[in-house]
């Protein structure tokens, strides 16, 4: 598949190639970020902002994550897999049953390939990839 010359594209880490349209300014953009270390909560946010999307809160462990995934409603939640109290696949699986429509990035330095809880995966080492897979979710779930 050839790249469209006006709109972004990425290559994924399975060679795939998929084009990202622009969304209208009146798409919904929230993410929630979760992960148990402070200093990777504050990277993901500047570079989520950075990108335009709007950061709407973040969780340091699974269980902080249900009651702000539910009061925030997030479109996007990065989720790390390895967090106290209760792990990424943990959280995730009680998402799917509160929140199914919610699309879930799994973040985790030990990851290589995506799990099946997750709908996308970045290993920590990509993390300017970030904003790319955030926004081929969003555009997604808003074809």
């Amino acid at each position: 598949m050839e790249a469209h010359p006006s709109r972004p594209h990425h290559l994924d880490k399975a060679g795939l190639f998929w084009e990202m349209s622009v969304l209208p300014d009146t798409a919904s953009r929230k993410v929630l970020i979760v992960d148990d270390d402070p200093g990777v909560r504050q990277a993901l946010r500047v570079i989520l902002e950075i990108d335009d999307f709007d950061v709407v809160g973040e969780a340091g462990n699974g269980v902080e994550a249900i009651p702000r995934a539910l009061a925030l409603e997030p479109d996007v939640i990065v989720l790390d897999q390895e967090m106290p109290r209760r792990s990424g696949a943990q959280t995730a699986r009680m998402l799917r049953q509160l929140l199914p429509d919610v699309q879930i990035v799994a973040f985790s330095a030990i990851l290589e390939a995506k799990p099946t809880w997750a709908d996308a995966w970045l290993n920590k080492s990509s993390i300017v990839d970030l904003s790319d897979v955030v926004g081929h979710l969003i555009d997604l779930r808003s074809a």
